[in-house]
């Protein structure tokens, strides 16, 4: 098997069923380690316009941990998951609440401008909730720390499959 790429005339190694394993870098005479096949202007990293979030990630989430599957997978379906760099706001105070966000990791800052500095959020905790269930702006403003992974609802599957979870509970978040 000494065949040759054709793009930079190099030796391929091939593995135990004859594939091409990658190729030999030519630093060091061909010594140092082997370098995975990639095809030129390939990016490690893409960021989609909508990654729905995974069934495991909200399940870790104390306020669906108890979600039936099939409702989880519904939930987990219909929710962006996104990105968030540090310093960034998600919500801002005053505007319309159109979207609930939990938090799947990274550290989150609530402020709100009468009191300030109000709570920090951690992964696992949600925001935006009050401005959904009580049709009103949003009441604080919750800025990234950190970099943060978030996912987030529109109102119509708060409605339909979150909302009933704040009927019993007397505990809302921020937002």
């Amino acid at each position: 098997h000494a065949d040759r790429d054709r793009a930079s005339g190099s030796r391929m190694r091939r593995n135990r069923l004859g594939r091409p394993r990658g190729r030999w870098s030519m630093r060091n005479g061909g010594r140092s380690a082997i370098r995975p096949e990639r095809p030129r202007g390939y990016r490690t990293r893409v960021s989609p316009r909508h990654v729905p979030s995974s069934v495991t990630e909200l399940a870790r989430v104390g306020l669906f941990a108890e979600l039936p599957g099939e409702i989880l997978g519904k939930l987990a379906d219909r929710m962006r998951r996104e990105e968030v760099a540090s310093g960034t706001v998600v919500i801002r105070e005053g505007e319309p609440g159109d979207r609930f966000y939990v938090l799947l990791s990274g550290v989150a800052g609530v402020s709100q401008t009468s009191i300030g500095d109000r709570r920090i959020l951690r992964a696992g905790e949600f925001f935006g909730e009050v401005a959904l269930a009580m049709h009103i702006s949003r009441t604080a403003t919750v800025t990234a720390m950190t970099p943060c992974v978030v996912a987030s609802c529109d109102a119509t599957t708060f409605d339909e499959l979150v909302r009933p979870f704040f009927a019993d509970d007397g505990e809302p978040g921020s937002g």
